[in-house]
C-alpha cells in the first residue's frame, strides 16, 4: 500500500493552500508551484519528507508532517544534546498531545528563528519532547514540523524532484499563540473531560483537577462548540481575560473564575543557544 501511494505522489504534484481550505493534485507535467514560493530540498525517509533548516542557528534535521496540529516538536536527543530546557526556558512538563497510547508530555517554549530555505519564521511555541520511546525520541531527526506553522503558507510538493515550497499567505505574521488556560480537555459524553492541568497556570490556580468535567465555559454550554473551537477560545483569549467555567466534580457542581496567563513567552525568543563543546 505505502509503494502504491509513493507512486502516485511521484506521478502527482501536491498543494495544501492552508487559506483556502484546498488540497491540489496536478500531473507532473502540468504542475506548478505556487506564486511567490521559495523551493526547499527535501529527502524522502519511508514517504516522509525531511528538509535541513536551522533553528536558532543550530542545524537541524525537520520532518514535515501536514497531519499534525502541532507547531513544531523537537527531538528528545537534539533538546538534550542542546540543552534547550534550559536555553530556551521550558514551561514544566505537561500534556502536548494525545494519542493512541494516552497523554503525550513534554515541554513548551518560544522558540527562536527557524530558518527553512529563504523562509524565516518567528517566535514559534514549539514542544520539547523529554521522553525516551516513541518517534519523537528518534535521534536521526531533530523536529517534526507540523500544521501549526504550515498554516502561515501555501505549501507544496514535487515528490519527484524532491522539492517542497513555501508561499507565505496572510497568516505569514500571525503570531503563533499558545495556550493561556493550563488545561488540557478531551471530548466526553456530558461535556469535556480535563485530562491534564499544568502546574502553576491559570486552570491549577482556579483549584481545577484532573477529571473535573467541564460543562460551560464563558456562560455557554460546551455543546454549542466543537472541541477545537474551545481549544482555540483559551489559545487566542488575551492574558488577564477571566472566564467562568462550570464543573463538575463527582455530584458537585461549581464555577470558578479562571484567569489566563501565558505559559510561555509571547513574544519571539531571540537568544541562540551556546551550541555544547565536542
Amino acid at each position: 500500500m505505502a509503494d502504491g501511494i509513493d507512486e502516485l505522489f511521484r506521478r502527482f504534484g501536491t498543494t495544501i493552500d492552508y487559506a483556502r481550505h484546498e488540497f491540489t493534485l496536478a500531473e507532473s507535467g502540468k504542475f506548478a508551484p505556487p506564486v511567490g514560493a521559495s523551493a526547499i530540498a527535501f529527502d524522502l525517509d519511508d514517504h516522509v519528507p525531511i528538509v535541513t533548516a536551522t533553528l536558532g542557528g543550530l542545524p537541524a534535521r525537520i520532518t514535515i508532517d501536514t497531519g499534525s496540529r502541532s507547531s513544531l516538536t523537537l527531538h528528545s536527543p537534539f533538546v538534550r544534546a542542546n540543552n534547550l530546557v534550559a536555553a530556551y526556558h521550558a514551561a514544566p512538563e505537561s500534556v502536548t498531545g494525545w494519542g493512541i497510547g494516552g497523554g503525550v508530555r513534554g515541554r513548551m517554549a518560544r522558540l527562536p528563528t527557524l530558518q527553512i530555505g529563504d523562509e524565516q519564521i518567528v517566535g514559534i511555541a514549539g514542544e520539547l519532547f523529554t521522553g525516551d520511546k516513541g518517534a519523537f525520541a528518534n535521534p536521526d531527526i531533530s523536529a517534526n514540523l507540523g500544521s501549526g506553522v504550515l498554516r502561515r503558507f501555501a505549501v507544496a510538493f514535487d515528490y519527484d524532484k524532491r522539492k517542497m515550497y513555501l508561499a507565505p499567505n496572510a497568516d505569514f505574521a500571525t503570531p503563533d499563540a499558545f495556550d493561556r488556560s493550563g488545561l488540557w480537555l478531551l471530548k466526553d459524553s456530558d461535556g469535556l473531560r480535563i485530562a491534564d492541568v499544568v502546574p502553576d497556570s491559570a486552570a491549577a490556580r482556579a483549584g481545577l483537577r484532573v477529571d473535573d468535567r467541564v460543562v460551560a465555559i464563558g456562560g455557554e454550554e460546551v455543546a454549542k462548540r466543537s472541541l477545537a473551537q474551545w481549544r482555540q477560545l483559551l489559545r487566542e483569549s488575551p492574558a488577564g481575560k477571566r472566564i467562568v467555567v462550570g464543573v463538575r466534580r463527582g455530584s458537585d457542581a461549581r464555577e470558578v473564575e479562571v484567569v489566563l496567563a501565558d505559559r510561555i513567552p509571547a513574544t519571539a525568543f531571540n537568544t541562540i543557544p551556546t551550541q555544547p563543546s565536542p
